[in-house]
């Protein structure tokens, strides 16, 4: 690499591999199989008590409607604001106006208050009736809260959308918004078969998620974002090679696999950090990905997602991939509605 590149490149290394170590905890692997809440009713619609029955068996008794639900991270958070009244959420945690995906929702309700840290005193504070918990948090954080009588429930660090759709019904249907849930669920399976449909009888281009901070890394199978490569139509060649998990990848092995397109991540398409270094690294150059410009790049905060927010990464995908099953339209944050052509 030139010396040149390193001056800009070695700053974002340090950020990236902060961000990376940071990004591979939050997908520690689950405890058990991956399955999330369900919530057992036998009464009338938004009727309480209900039972959610979490991943483990374990059964949390919700007595009565909850109006000061608070989300450990950003999964939850998003599910929340697809499905809740924003008074129904006490606070949200500060990550979710940089990462989150429901950046709408955000946006439109600065009120809300935010929390840095996720601690007993901290979310005490907020006096909340309900806590979603992420297990890769402290679980002495969840028993201390139950001991005060606070309704807990737990959910795992969906890789896959089934997972996500799941946990996307338990929080509803756990908040007592039955029909909000319904709606959102539908739109789920909607916006699926939309795309589905819009590159249905296309070629599959053959793809590698890759991102590079002094080492390169590509996406390989049991991971969400080798879920949304496939439901936006491509082939992961990284699951080709039976590579699991996000893996170590050089340059040669690059060269090698020579895909259509390289997926990256950023917020500002080919000027954001990893599409640049990929455009402007010698070793790469002749690459035929790089010479046409073949870079999907997605916003983090949708191709990380464990919630909805997720489709928003293969919308953006699938509209890069198959640009002419798709009309140019904006949805203004920053996805492509996946309207496909009559």
């Amino acid at each position: 690499m030139k010396l040149s590149s390193l001056v800009w490149v070695l700053p974002l290394a340090l950020l990236g591999l902060v961000l990376y170590v940071g990004i591979s905890a939050l997908r520690a692997a689950p405890q058990g199989p991956e399955k999330p809440p369900a919530v057992q009713t036998n009464t009338s619609e938004n009727a309480f008590p209900r039972t959610v029955v979490e991943s483990n068996g374990h059964e949390v008794v919700i007595k009565s409607r909850p109006m000061r639900i608070v989300p450990s991270d950003c999964g939850p958070a998003d599910m929340l604001a697809a499905v809740v009244d924003p008074k129904q959420i006490a606070a949200l945690p500060d990550t979710v106006d940089t990462f989150g995906g429901a950046t709408e929702f955000y946006k439109a309700n600065p009120q809300i208050p935010r929390f840095q840290k996720f601690d007993t005193e901290t979310i005490l504070s907020f006096k909340p009736d309900m806590v979603i918990f992420t297990t890769y948090r402290d679980p002495s954080i969840a028993s201390y809260f139950e001991s005060r009588g606070i309704t807990v429930v737990r959910f795992e660090n969906f890789r896959t959308f089934e997972g996500i759709r799941g946990g996307l019904a338990a929080v509803g249907r756990a908040a007592g918004e039955d029909a909000k849930t319904k709606i959102a669920l539908d739109d789920f399976d909607r916006r699926l078969k939309a795309i589905e449909t819009a590159y249905s009888g296309r070629p599959k281009p053959r793809v590698i998620s890759y991102s590079n901070y002094g080492s390169g890394f590509a996406v390989g199978t049991g991971e969400s974002e080798d879920e949304v490569i496939r439901r936006a139509g491509a082939t992961n060649i990284a699951a080709e090679l039976n590579l699991a998990g996000h893996v170590n990848f050089s340059f040669e092995q690059l060269l090698k696999a020579n895909p259509d397109w390289i997926i990256t991540f950023g917020d500002q398409e080919l000027d954001s950090p990893q599409a640049r270094f990929l455009l402007t690294e010698p070793t790469l150059a002749n690459l035929a990905a790089i010479k046409n410009r073949h870079i999907a790049v997605i916003p983090d905060r949708y191709y990380s997602s464990i919630s909805p927010s997720i489709l928003d990464a293969v919308e953006i995908l699938a509209h890069q991939l198959h640009a002419d099953a798709f009309p140019k339209k904006d949805t203004g944050t920053g996805a492509v509605a996946p309207e496909p052509k009559p």
